[in-house]
């Protein structure tokens, strides 16, 4: 990067940079009103400040002042020559201390992460070594780091921003003009393209006449819905109901949530596994009931 001393320009051969449209707001009530403010200032006090261009006489830094100098009649203004290596990062940089709207951040971001991205995969971080954003009044360091978060830092904008600004660019593109407009905000524009997330109904048991269905839906609703929408026959779904019911498994996992089927069913299960004596039956019943057992087993 080459930095040159402060000259004198024409206003006419000065040119706007393309670049400085794809993410700042200009056409907006807001934008507009601070255009004019901008302008009576530099009426009453001058161009305090000389704009930033390259060596083609393209704006870098300036662009709202040039056209008020423009809206002025201004001949000639004071300027600082600066060419960079990655000009759009200059651009950036030096439009750091605008007050930035949520649009305008987004933009911001995108552009940025996207030379961010360029660098990488040169394996080009930018550090403060590197003359990219670099000059002689000063390291600019907006880029100084190589990762996302401390982009997102700098610009003042969060992913759930980004995320929902991305939803509402890809959905309706022109909901997305209307919050740079100041039409929309970005919460009111996110409404409108969010999908509202639909419950599948759960039919009542009170509405289902068959006993199959219902017994089906009592104990295992997930296969439920399955019927109810054609994916499994209810005869076979009923039948794994039951079968999930009378089965017992050997091992059960910790944790597992096993299926209340009664005390009677119980017993007969227990007493199919282990054969236990009466005697064996009492034992235990004594050690569950120690105080009381002989009040009821005579």
């Amino acid at each position: 990067m080459k930095t040159e001393k402060i000259k004198i320009k024409k206003v006419k051969d000065l040119s706007f940079n393309p670049i400085n449209k794809k993410f700042y707001d200009t056409i907006s009530n807001d934008a507009q009103e601070q255009q004019e403010e901008l302008r009576i200032s530099i009426k009453e006090l001058g161009l305090l400040e000389p704009l930033v261009i390259n060596s083609s006489n393209i704006i870098i830094s300036g662009h709202r002042r040039l056209k008020a100098l423009q809206d002025l009649g201004t001949k000639e203004c004071k300027v600082r020559i600066i060419d960079f290596e990655n000009e759009i990062l200059g651009l950036l940089e030096y439009n750091r201390q605008r007050v930035l709207t949520t649009y305008e951040k987004v933009n911001l971001w995108k552009i940025a992460d996207k030379e961010l991205q360029k660098f990488k995969k040169l394996k080009r971080p930018f550090d403060k070594s590197s003359e990219v954003v670099s000059s002689e009044d000063g390291v600019l360091d907006i880029f100084d780091s190589p990762n996302e978060k401390d982009l997102t830092d700098k610009i003042g904008i969060g992913k759930s921003t980004i995320r929902k600004a991305n939803k509402i660019q890809k959905t309706d593109p022109n909901l997305w003009d209307k919050v740079g407009s100041g039409e929309e905000t970005l919460s009111s524009a996110y409404k409108k393209v969010k999908k509202p997330r639909i419950k599948e109904p759960q039919p009542s048991i009170d509405k289902v006449d068959d006993i199959k269905l219902a017994e089906i839906q009592k104990y295992n609703p997930t296969l439920f819905l399955k019927v109810q929408r054609g994916e499994v026959n209810k005869v076979d779904a009923h039948n794994q109901v039951m079968e999930e019911l009378l089965n017992v498994n050997e091992r059960r996992g910790k944790g597992t949530k096993r299926t209340k089927i009664g005390l009677s069913k119980e017993i007969k299960i227990l007493d199919r596994r282990y054969k236990p004596t009466i005697k064996e039956w009492i034992n235990e019943i004594k050690k569950l009931y120690p105080f009381t057992y002989k009040d009821y087993i005579k």
